[in-house]
């Protein structure tokens, strides 16, 4: 598909409206319609695109598209604190935010994920990629799911979205009292063998036990907990049966 270059995916991020059933453009599928509750900036990034909430000082949620090319990239993590994002209008979020405040810096799209490029990968470390997050979390089921994720990328192209479940009123931390999501979500869309499929998962923020597939669910679920509409761009025959019903040994 040509993805793997910066300047094809800087032309996949100019579009990333909803589009007419009859001329679906599949490089926006991971794109969500964000919710009318919440504040959103929507921010195009070399790797993923994510919906900044001013409010909360972290993303809505952050989408991209994984491909086998992009797994295999070999770009290594950089040695730097995470910063604020450039682009971002308004109030950030700073990397001391976070210090001592018993949240891990979490990535909502992982930098292991943006290793085919050194700029996709610098821009995986800004602020609006990230969330305060159960360090066990962080470190356990949803790091596992991270590179399940990569694992199906290898055999068809992935189409991620994730981000935070915040209910009520959030805990706030840091000077700047960024919000401490009770949970999150990842919902994930891919052709396999000729048939579009799609499931999702929500895990509370907390130490979670157990299998990722504890905490699996239909994408219908995680609309009615976050209040956005995924994979909006597919037709909606389509969509409507995917996000309705799923099988684990699809996804195992």
């Amino acid at each position: 598909k040509g993805r793997i270059t910066e300047s094809n995916r800087n032309a996949v991020r100019q579009t990333v409206k909803p589009v007419k059933q009859e001329s679906v453009n599949i490089s926006n599928i991971e794109i969500p319609s964000t919710s009318s509750r919440v504040k959103s900036q929507v921010i195009r990034h070399l790797g993923y695109t994510t919906s900044y909430n001013s409010s909360w000082l972290i993303p809505n949620w952050v989408a991209y598209c994984l491909t086998a090319k992009e797994v295999a990239g070999t770009y290594p993590r950089p040695k730097k604190q995470f910063e604020p994002d450039p682009l971002v209008k308004g109030k950030s979020s700073v990397h001391w935010d976070y210090s001592n405040s018993g949240y891990s810096r979490g990535h909502m799209a992982p930098a292991a994920d943006m290793k085919w490029s050194e700029q996709a990968m610098l821009e995986s470390f800004y602020l609006s990629n990230i969330c305060p997050q159960d360090a066990d979390l962080n470190g356990g089921v949803w790091e596992r799911l991270e590179k399940r994720c990569r694992a199906l990328a290898g055999e068809s192209d992935l189409y991620i979205c994730c981000g935070p479940l915040i209910t009520g009123s959030p805990k706030r931390i840091g000077d700047n009292k960024v919000a401490v999501p009770t949970g999150f979500y990842k919902v994930l869309c891919m052709k396999k063998n000729g048939r579009w499929q799609a499931v999702g998962f929500m895990f509370p923020n907390t130490a979670c036990k157990g299998s990722m597939f504890d905490y699996s669910c239909t994408v219908d679920e995680v609309e009615k907990a976050t209040g956005h509409d995924f994979f909006c761009n597919l037709p909606d025959d389509v969509e409507n049966s995917i996000e309705a019903s799923y099988k684990v040994k699809e996804w195992q």
